[in-house]
């Protein structure tokens, strides 16, 4: 009997018979292609190709339907927390920057009054500076 079953829940491999066929919506395709339990075997199918071929093939329906789902869903508190890390970390290295940007403008400062701008350059700095005039 569970043969039957199965059997009459095999769909038609009939090239005109497509479940999906006339549907616009990206939300209602995606919920289609889910009860079809396909989504996960395009997207399979696609990585296969586009690693073994280099097939590319951009940003579908299913691909919209996903950034949708996860533009809706609230950010979880792991991604609030990285997202407050990566916000210090990049305050952090804007401030020591600024901090190493000071440092080498006060040293500057400094040997020129100790130098008057008359700083003899040892050979090493003369070719350096030759260098970079020829590049």
């Amino acid at each position: 009997m569970s043969t039957d079953v199965a059997a009459q829940e095999i769909l038609p491999k009939d090239s005109t018979f497509h479940l999906d066929a006339g549907i616009e919506d990206p939300e209602e395709f995606l919920a289609v292609h889910e009860l079809m339990n396909r989504g996960q075997l395009l997207n399979a199918y696609e990585a296969k190709l586009t690693h073994q071929h280099g097939v590319e093939f951009g940003h579908g329906i299913l691909n919209r339907g996903k950034a949708q789902k996860r533009e809706k869903r609230p950010p979880t508190q792991i991604e609030i927390m990285a997202a407050i890390e990566r916000e210090k970390q990049e305050k952090k290295a804007a401030r020591k920057a600024a901090k190493e940007a000071k440092k080498e403008e006060r040293i500057a400062r400094e040997e020129f009054a100790l130098t008057g701008g008359n700083k003899k350059l040892t050979k090493k700095e003369r070719k350096r500076l030759e260098q970079g005039e020829f590049e």
